[in-house]
């Protein structure tokens, strides 16, 4: 809750949150995370990172770069 933040430094730490931390909660956890068996994970590793590529610019090269680097590790 941002708005109950005293000093505005306090704000911005409630209010800041990361694109990892959304990508998990919002994107990856809701696919299933790692609970369905390597496959399941390793395509739902495969989306989150796409669409993390794509948040850093809307060009297929980003996308590329998404896919690739969870494709490296």
């Amino acid at each position: 809750m941002p708005y109950i933040a005293e000093t505005f430094s306090e704000f911005w730490t409630r209010w800041h949150i990361s694109l990892s931390s959304f990508l998990r909660e919002y994107l990856y956890y809701p696919l299933g995370g790692n609970r369905r068996g390597p496959l399941r994970t390793y395509v739902n590793l495969m989306i989150v990172m796409a669409l993390g590529g794509l948040w850093h610019g809307a060009a297929l090269s980003y996308l590329a770069w998404g896919i690739f680097t969870d494709w490296r590790s």
